[in-house]
């Protein structure tokens, strides 16, 4: 795999080297920043009986504003190719949630229902599992989410469908993954759930990520409260000051 692979960043793009003295170097000293956009582009090979070869060759990040909605954002970019669909999907949330006060209960969404759907429905805050099970069924459509600082893949099927997204998550923010096809030549948003050489490139794209160290650490970030304005640290903090409070609204603090 690794021979077909070519990897580029910076605009206009450059290829990452890979002679021997450029291996023993990080991404830093080669001149990549954090948060740097890579793209990894895998070399089209001529079939044999021994290689399986998709229409697939090159996985891309999205990069969706970090305005709150991302998570939104991300998925209506993929699921209808505009993200002008993201209020639209996040009230649609809500009211799923809202209308099964049974199944969306106050253990499982660690406050009362008409407060969770209050909270979500300030545009300040964002979902996570719960949204993205709920849209997976609006779209019929699973969601990958590549956890980059765990280098974990976390498939979310509500509607059990065989069709995929990907989304690429740094702990605080979503940004969305497409695959640019030669047969026919196109960028592809879904993709089939059977496509292992969609989940290859996909997870390659999260190690270079996670390589370059595109994440943020939760648990050593700083919180205030908005409602007491009381001082956390790390998201452990904020969990059991929510836990305790019932108070939900956090910002970041990033020099006390």
């Amino acid at each position: 795999m690794p021979s077909r692979q070519k990897i580029t960043y910076g605009f206009p793009q450059k290829e990452i080297p890979t002679d021997a003295a450029s291996l023993n170097k990080t991404l830093e000293q080669i001149g990549i920043r954090s948060r740097e956009m890579l793209n990894l582009t895998v070399k089209e090979l001529h079939p044999t009986k021994q290689i399986h070869t998709t229409s697939i060759y090159a996985c891309e990040k999205v990069e969706i504003p970090a305005d709150n909605s991302c998570l939104f954002a991300s998925i209506s970019y993929l699921c209808t190719g505009s993200t002008s669909h993201a209020t639209e999907d996040r009230f649609h949330c809500v009211s799923v949630i809202k209308n099964n006060p049974t199944k969306y209960t106050e253990a499982t969404l660690v406050s009362p229902n008409k407060e969770y759907c209050a909270w979500l429905s300030d545009m300040r805050h964002w979902g996570g599992y719960i949204e993205m099970e709920i849209l997976s069924e609006k779209y019929n459509v699973e969601i990958c989410v590549l956890q980059v600082e765990n280098n974990l893949i976390v498939p979310i099927n509500g509607a059990q469908s065989k069709k995929r997204i990907y989304l690429l998550y740094d702990n605080i923010h979503y940004d969305a993954l497409v695959f640019k096809a030669h047969t026919p030549p196109e960028v592809r948003k879904i993709v089939d759930a059977s496509d292992e050489e969609a989940t290859i490139q996909a997870k390659e794209l999260m190690n270079i990520a996670r390589a370059a160290g595109g994440y943020t650490n939760v648990k050593t970030m700083t919180y205030k409260c908005t409602i007491c304005n009381k001082i956390l640290n790390g998201s452990k903090e904020a969990h059991d000051h929510s836990a305790k409070t019932n108070h939900m609204d956090y910002v970041q603090i990033q020099n006390l």
